[in-house]
């Protein structure tokens, strides 16, 4: 070939038909939310199932009447009989009562009265605690052998003396 002049013939081949782009991202973030509704919900189904099994403590088994001190406490009608006056008391009140009859002169931390009264609500605020013992004492003034002592810094305790 001689130098200079040079016939260079370039053909292209016809393009590949462009595919159309499938929208994945809808359906993976929705996808993505359904895992995460059945992941609560079988967490949910699954954390009262899953808890083991032990024996019931005596100090806390519910029976049908808790005497203490001048008092008794129906826990079935949540019903407190005070130097014979009969009090109607809520759920919350009766199942204080309860626990603090069942650890009677003994020091029982806030936090652990909040996990056994409120722990099927969730949501517990530190105050409920104040405002039941407050309502407790108000019905146990006239037996003078009860006496809700508050322990600075630590909780409650309930002073049960003999009679």
């Amino acid at each position: 070939m001689t130098a200079g002049c040079y016939v260079l013939q370039v053909t292209f081949d016809a393009p590949a038909p462009i595919a159309p782009r499938e929208t994945v991202w809808p359906f993976l973030a929705l996808g993505g939310l359904l895992t995460g509704f059945l992941v609560v919900i079988w967490k949910r189904g699954t954390g009262q199932v899953t808890e083991p099994e032990t024996q019931p403590d005596p100090t806390t088994e519910s029976t049908a009447q808790l005497r203490f001190g001048q008092s008794c406490l129906d826990v079935s009608n949540q019903m407190l009989t005070v130097g014979g006056q009969v009090h109607h008391l809520t759920y919350r009140e009766a199942k204080l009562l309860r626990v603090m009859v069942n650890h009677a002169n003994e020091v029982m931390e806030r936090d652990r009265i909040l996990g056994l009264v409120w722990e099927d609500e969730g949501v517990t605020v530190g105050r409920s605690v104040d405002v039941f013992v407050s309502r407790l004492r108000k019905l146990l003034v006239n037996d003078p052998l009860i006496k809700i002592a508050s322990v600075h810094g630590v909780g409650y305790r309930m002073e049960v003396q003999p009679g």
